[in-house]
């Protein structure tokens, strides 16, 4: 059954102290009634293409679709809730969207609801092999992925084009330790998540389900991941308090880090701002940063030799010129109040930064006014 929402608007949702002149302004938006605190909230996420906001509801049995231009939320249905507040029941966790249907885990039932998002039906259901934590579609092969931590594995679907799809297991990729987190890279045919223990992130060819690499993170707890898939950059949120940006097409190298917060899960990154969005649930602060890349060209070593009896001024005679210095950093251009606890966070193509609040029930909305202050070498 489908529900159609007409959200009244943003409201009022922190009034805490302002950090800076910088610290944006953060609204709550109205959610339906279904959606009463506490949810287990966890992984936002936007389809560009939907031009919504996917956000699962945890014991609601609900994913709710919000269009970020005009508010409205669509509630679809389905999944395992909550009934009775003595037994825990933590439905929809995490979703993906292909095809015109919506992918969506079932924690309770262990389990792959298949939504037809043009009616909103629960279509199929596909067993898995463990407890899920993410899904995501590869779009270069047609699978879906879904991390299982207790086997230590990325159990891989392939999706017919029945329709509905049929989802049939075909592959297991053995993460051990893992897998925390994971992240699609279409551009390079690449995948990655962490081994959050170990300080590794692994690096996987979508093509051959092969893990190529394992890159050191700096993390002593590895979290959520973001890209930039344009300059190739990778950021990894360490829960213990910190940010790591790694180079992609330099073998993982670490171009930059930066204490932030603690308590940190989930990180998102905004491509057309190239802002990076780190919510702390301790401190219940959003912060904003941006990786900055400067170049240093060095003086050209020379000397003075005018010709013989030639009054023109004197010439630079070049040497061998020093190669330019790149200086990479990760600077906080500003903050957003949330609420402790606030954790998972996503952005869409409207500048919204999206953050969730698990105790109070609530989502936020913050308008990203802050400039795009990048500089590419």
């Amino acid at each position: 059954m489908v529900i159609v929402l007409l959200l009244a608007g943003l409201t009022a949702g922190c009034s805490g102290l302002k950090l800076n002149p910088r610290n944006l302004d953060t609204k709550a938006v109205p959610i339906p009634k279904q959606f009463e605190a506490p949810i287990s909230y966890d992984d936002f996420t936007y389809d560009a293409e939907l031009n919504r906001v996917i956000i699962p509801g945890g014991e609601t049995g609900e994913v709710a679709l919000i269009d970020p231009k005009t508010m409205h939320t669509r509630l679809l249905s389905g999944f395992s809730h909550q009934t009775d507040s003595a037994v825990p029941v933590i439905g929809t966790s995490s979703v993906a969207i292909a095809r015109g249907y919506l992918f969506g885990l079932d924690q309770y039932t262990n389990s792959i609801k298949t939504v037809d998002l043009r009616t909103g039906n629960v279509v199929a259901s596909t067993a898995l092999q463990n407890a899920p934590d993410y899904i995501r579609y590869v779009s270069a092969t047609g699978e879906l992925w879904v991390t299982e931590k207790g086997l230590g594995q990325i159990e891989v679907f392939s999706v017919s084009n029945d329709n509905p799809p049929v989802l049939k297991s075909s592959d297991n990729i053995s993460i051990p330790n893992g897998p925390e987190a994971l992240i699609i890279d279409d551009a390079r045919g690449l995948a990655f998540t962490n081994r959050p223990k170990q300080g590794l992130t692994d690096v996987i060819q979508v093509m051959t389900h092969s893990v190529i690499a394992h890159w050191g993170n700096g993390c002593s707890e590895a979290r959520g991941m973001a890209i930039d898939g344009a300059d190739g950059y990778l950021f990894v949120a360490c829960r213990e308090g910190k940010i790591v940006a790694m180079d992609i097409n330099n073998d993982g190298y670490q171009v930059a880090n930066q204490n932030y917060g603690s308590k940190l899960d989930f990180v998102a990154y905004n491509p057309h701002l190239h802002h990076v969005y780190l919510p702390s649930a301790a401190s219940g602060i959003v912060a904003i940063f941006q990786l900055q890349v400067s170049v240093a060209t060095p003086l050209t070593a020379g000397t003075n030799s005018p010709g013989a009896g030639s009054s023109a001024s004197p010439s630079l005679t070049s040497e061998a010129s020093p190669a330019p210095t790149v200086n990479t950093s990760l600077e906080l251009l500003g903050t957003a109040d949330t609420a402790p606890g606030s954790k998972c966070v996503t952005t869409d193509n409207d500048n919204n930064i999206w953050v969730c609040d698990p105790s109070g029930g609530r989502v936020f909305a913050i308008q990203d006014t802050l400039p795009d202050q990048s500089v590419s070498p």
